[in-house]
């Protein structure tokens, strides 16, 4: 009886969409990309075993680094200052206003002072790592994204840890002082203006047809796209994907916010009924949303506008491999020709 469960079409299909399950809820936390680490130079938090032929797959959080808004001991990754086509994977030391004491391989032989704008970024196995011992302080605006957690392997999934160098590093006092002044009465203006918020005063506005992936009335977008709507079926979108696929070179499957788990099962189900013959690309990204609050009747208060980040998940399915698609997406390949877990670049 065990047996013939396993081997039932429907339950290996549901096995499979379950493992995206991890993935889809750290996407849904931090809404970003996925990225390889080559290399030892950030042993031992990326890549322990140099002997593994599979190197460590992580989320980088892009939304992280918007305003320059960093910790000493996060890691980042960044665009090489010697290699504009080549992304590198450091640890920040150091933040502008503070002086750090190089490490005795370094070019730098005296005490540095960073600079504005500027940071210092070292790998964690200084012996294998070219960084800013060598390169000096970079500026803020090379770092494109926070490395948050690692993916892959599983043994090790997991945040990335916060590792501050307080041995070799001298904060500006100054700037630490203002910085919490700024915060403190940060705090006091929001404590003053939203406390006394309360919800049971305010109703949602109606959601239109044309705000919600709801109201999707169309289940194609385009000639080759598949509109995954949370309230739509899954054997109805299979079927349709099927029959793009018939007519069309690529299918692009997309999928928003409570539908993002929906589109990876239709996809599986679609790869499984093209006996695993369909390259896959997979892009992750983002949408903002408005809701509109009103205030009760008999309550005098300002309408609440609240915007929310929803992911966005869009897969394409081709029937041959797409260069300039592997460029800016994860992939995977036909599970015929063994398979992969995909990734949205490669740092190292």
């Amino acid at each position: 009886m065990t047996s013939r469960l396993w081997s039932h079409p429907n339950t290996r299909a549901a096995i499979k969409t379950l493992t995206w399950f991890p993935v889809i809820f750290f996407f849904l936390e931090n809404g970003f990309s996925t990225a390889t680490v080559q290399g030892r130079s950030m042993q031992p938090t990326f890549n322990p075993d140099s002997n593994k032929l599979t190197p460590d797959v992580v989320l980088l959080s892009h939304w992280g680094a918007i305003g320059h808004k960093f910790k000493r001991g996060e890691v980042v990754a960044m665009t090489s200052p010697h290699n504009p086509n080549l992304t590198i994977t450091k640890r920040i030391i150091a933040l502008e206003g503070d002086t750090v004491r190089p490490l005795p391989q370094s070019e730098q032989k005296s005490a540095v002072h960073v600079p504005k704008g500027h940071c210092w970024v070292e790998g964690d196995e200084s012996f294998h790592s070219r960084d800013s011992n060598f390169f000096g302080a970079v500026p803020l605006g090379l770092i494109s994204s926070k490395v948050t957690y690692i993916l892959w392997p599983l043994s090790r999934f997991g945040k990335v840890e916060l590792k501050p160098n307080r041995d070799r590093v001298s904060v500006d006092s100054v700037d630490a002082v203002h910085l919490n002044q700024q915060k403190s009465k940060f705090s006091r203006v929001i404590a003053s203006s939203y406390t006394n918020i309360r919800m049971e005063n305010y109703r949602r506005q109606p959601i239109t047809a044309s705000e919600t992936d709801a109201g999707h009335t169309l289940i194609k977008h385009a000639e080759n796209e598949l509109l995954i709507s949370a309230s739509g079926k899954i054997n109805r979108y299979v079927t349709v994907g099927l029959e793009l696929l018939e007519k069309n070179k690529t299918v692009v499957i997309v999928g928003s916010g409570k539908a993002v788990s929906k589109t990876v099962s239709v996809t599986e189900i679609i790869k499984r009924r093209m006996e695993g013959a369909l390259h896959q690309y997979t892009q992750i990204g983002s949408s903002t949303s408005t809701e509109k609050w009103n205030p009760v009747e008999n309550k005098e208060f300002d309408q609440l506008v609240v915007s929310k980040h929803i992911p966005v998940l869009t897969i394409y399915l081709c029937h041959e491999p797409s260069p300039d698609l592997e460029k800016v997406s994860g992939y995977q390949p036909p599970t015929k020709e063994g398979t992969s877990s995909g990734t949205a670049g490669t740092t190292t």
